[in-house]
């Protein structure tokens, strides 16, 4: 297995991948995600391409895409309450189904951390939803902790 940095023109190779995420995701939380969407998906690796803040991961087992890392290089602000700092958002991880297990997800994050290290950063950020455990297991394997917490609660009627 090899990581690749991929470009603009790799993105109609991680497509399938995108897509057996996004129905994970569609079925576990219909009422906030989408149907998949090639165009979509594809504008969307386009324009963070476009701003120069993307870094895309691809794990490759011979000619096939095992898997890819989609890391995005963020700034926030100064605000009233918090200091302005730099870092790096783990946006996307999926490993093809046919290699999970693997050790791919972890060579993915290792290479990602790598890669927020030479560009200077000092930390990896990323959103997990509560229902992936195969994900979060992953991701505590990986050195990752609990930051913050969302929770929710529907409204009262009207």
């Amino acid at each position: 297995m090899e990581i690749i940095i991929g470009s603009t023109d790799d993105i109609k190779r991680i497509l399938p991948l995108t897509k057996v995420l996004m129905r994970l995701h569609i079925t576990n939380e219909p009422s906030i995600f989408r149907r998949f969407s090639k165009r979509k998906a594809t504008r969307f690796f386009e324009k963070n391409f476009e701003k120069g803040v993307a870094t895309l991961l691809i794990a490759r087992e011979g000619k096939k895409t095992a898997g890819y890392a989609f890391v995005v290089e963020h700034t926030a602000r100064k605000g009233t309450f918090s200091h302005e700092r730099r870092f790096i958002v783990l946006e996307h991880i999926v490993v093809a189904p046919d290699f999970q297990c693997r050790g791919i997800g972890r060579a993915l994050i290792d290479r990602a951390k790598q890669t927020a290290g030479q560009k200077g950063y000092e930390q990896i950020e990323l959103n997990v939803w509560d229902f992936n455990k195969g994900a979060r297991n992953l991701f505590a394997a990986c050195g990752f902790g609990d930051a913050m917490m969302t929770m929710r609660t529907p409204s009262a009627p009207a």
